[in-house]
């Protein structure tokens, strides 16, 4: 390096990186280098990742806020080349993933409803859920049955302008549910006004 300046060996470096033939030659270089010393390299970096902990996950937070829209699109691209080359590889991951997590799955189901309904607000989380059934004990808040495969009920269901928030909602079983439908309760209920646990925030 011909500069001993910080501020020269900044410069330096900056031009080298705008070339695009150095560029290529550096990653062929350090992808032949990974190949052939993989071990060394796996306990450098680890070495490397020990000693300035904060700083890389302060550059790391810092380059996802600023190219968001950036590692999105290169998502989606890998899903999608994912999907299209290995779909069998795919769509088993995914049933098993569903078979495993499946309240994640009826949250998500049920905020999807809500989206799709346009209700006035959409923000009751996984622990809010878990705190209502909790204070039902686990019941059906219509016919009182103690069941593992409790509903979410919207007392002002969706569709005629409910919200999907822990206020509106209620723990029932199936049978209660469909019988129910868009009706108004068959019975006087008492929502839970306050929780402790929060609300689901809305993405920035």
């Amino acid at each position: 390096m011909p500069y001993k300046d910080p501020e020269d060996q900044r410069a330096y470096w900056k031009e080298k990186r705008q070339d695009p033939e150095w560029v290529a030659a550096k990653k062929t270089y350090a992808h032949q280098y990974y190949k052939l010393h993989k071990n060394e390299a796996i306990r450098q970096r680890a070495i490397r990742y020990a000693l300035n902990k904060e700083y890389i996950l302060k550059q790391n937070t810092s380059y996802r806020i600023k190219n968001r829209e950036k590692i999105l699109k290169q998502k989606r691209e890998y899903n999608r080349a994912r999907r299209k080359n290995f779909p069998e590889i795919v769509h088993a991951y995914n049933k098993a993933w569903i078979q495993s997590h499946p309240e994640v799955v009826t949250e998500k189901n049920h905020r999807r409803r809500a989206l799709k309904n346009n209700a006035p607000t959409n923000d009751l989380s996984k622990r809010q859920w878990q705190e209502i059934l909790a204070a039902y004990g686990y019941r059906c808040a219509y016919c009182d049955k103690k069941s593992k495969k409790l509903e979410q009920d919207h007392i002002t269901a969706l569709s005629r302008g409910g919200s999907n928030t822990a206020s509106n909602v209620i723990p029932a079983c199936r049978d209660c549910n469909t019988k129910k439908g868009t009706k108004p309760a068959p019975r006087l209920v008492q929502p839970m006004l306050l929780t402790l646990a929060p609300a689901r925030k809305k993405k920035a």
